[in-house]
């Protein structure tokens, strides 16, 4: 089969690697100034070993191949698809999120794009040169079956663990259901997954986000089975970080719309808060604009009718995220107004550490009847 591969990153080099050395036709797709310079072999350095593949490069695509695979950061895929002149047979995306397969499929047809994730931890360290640092789980659509069974079957004599899923949704959303928590909090805190299951605040934040996600996928009309998001945690390698807590740490340009804005988006379509995701979150990296929207989709949710309460504790949790601490005192003052009974955490719930410095908080916390560690150990003795 011929193979085309868009994206020469750390995902594309471990697929184009893997199939090239299973002595399929493997194209790369490079950018022009680096189409002179790009290696004559591709190498992948894994846990089982190394694989290598020769490396054939191309700027543009200007002839028929079987499967053209995507593995170009989403930000990146409107420019990327400017130097496909001819028509694959199938294409197959690995990017992340959900949204990148409408855009695809207005562009090829329906039935030409097989949805597929990835989810892997993998670097380039060099040209040309590709590490593997997790195990590999490629799920593919049930739609290319036909097409991309022997492909799969040899991949699967590599290692890699495949399978053909016939939901799209469940299948985009089970990933989204772990990296979307996953990178988000990697990004937040600056930690690996170790360090973070051993940090009970941040593992707080982390489940938060994990279940705040689940319910946008559910809704969306993905099936999830929790206990295989959880699996992954136990399976993956505590030094396991995001890419995009790669990126974020480097400066470079992050996803954050396509891993954070589903399950925001979502959360505003299906009437579903997302106080964690949206905003404790994104405003620590950085983002705001994506707090902002989070607070304003609440309050359109409620304008609208079509949630019949608007919690006045997680509007708090919004503007705490968003480090506007004035404003999230006043809204907990109305959350004791409206005698909330999520206030009894309110000494003890992570997302709330920063605001406990702040004036007014412990004369808030007092006023609900919630004593402070002193309090308690005084009473002891």
């Amino acid at each position: 089969m011929k193979h085309a591969i868009l994206g020469a990153g750390a995902i594309g080099g471990l697929i184009g690697t893997a199939l090239g050395s299973l002595v399929d036709d493997v194209t790369m797709i490079v950018r022009p100034d680096k189409l002179s310079s790009y290696p004559r072999t591709l190498s992948l350095e894994r846990p089982s070993g190394f694989l290598t593949a020769p490396a054939k490069a191309a700027s543009r695509l200007t002839y028929h191949v079987d499967v053209m695979w995507i593995a170009t950061k989403t930000y990146q895929l409107e420019a990327a698809l400017e130097v496909v002149e001819a028509m694959p047979a199938i294409v197959v995306p690995l990017l992340n999120g959900v949204d990148h397969i409408q855009v695809l499929r207005s562009q090829f047809g329906h039935d030409r794009v097989v949805p597929a994730t990835i989810p892997v931890e993998t670097e380039r360290t060099d040209a040309g040169h590709f590490v593997e640092r997790s195990p590999v789980r490629l799920g593919i659509a049930a739609g290319g079956e036909a097409m991309l069974k022997a492909t799969v079957a040899d991949l699967q004599d590599l290692g890699f663990a495949c399978q053909f899923v016939a939901n799209e949704k469940t299948l985009l959303w089970s990933k989204l259901c772990f990296l979307g928590p996953f990178a988000l909090v990697t990004s937040a805190s600056g930690r690996n997954l170790g360090e973070i299951l051993s940090d009970p605040d941040w593992k707080a934040k982390l489940d938060s986000a994990f279940a705040e996600t689940r319910a946008v996928a559910k809704a969306s009309g993905a099936e999830i089975d929790r206990a295989k998001v959880q699996a992954i945690l136990v399976m993956a390698p505590a030094t396991m970080r995001s890419s995009m807590a790669k990126d974020h740490a480097a400066g470079r340009r992050l996803e954050l719309d396509a891993i954070g804005g589903p399950i925001v988006r979502g959360g505003a379509n299906y009437g579903i808060p997302v106080p964690c995701t949206a905003s404790h979150l994104c405003a620590k990296m950085g983002d705001v604009s994506a707090a902002e929207t989070a607070l304003r989709d609440l309050f359109e949710l409620y304008r609208t009718g079509r949630i019949a309460y608007l919690s006045s504790y997680r509007e708090a949790l919004v503007y705490a995220g968003l480090r506007s601490h004035k404003s999230a005192i006043c809204a907990l003052e109305r959350a004791v107004d409206e005698r909330c009974d999520l206030l009894i955490h309110l000494r003890i719930d992570p997302r709330w550490a920063q605001l406990r410095r702040v004036k007014g908080f412990d004369e808030l916390a007092n006023r609900v009847g919630i004593p402070t560690a002193g309090q308690i150990r005084a009473n002891i003795t």
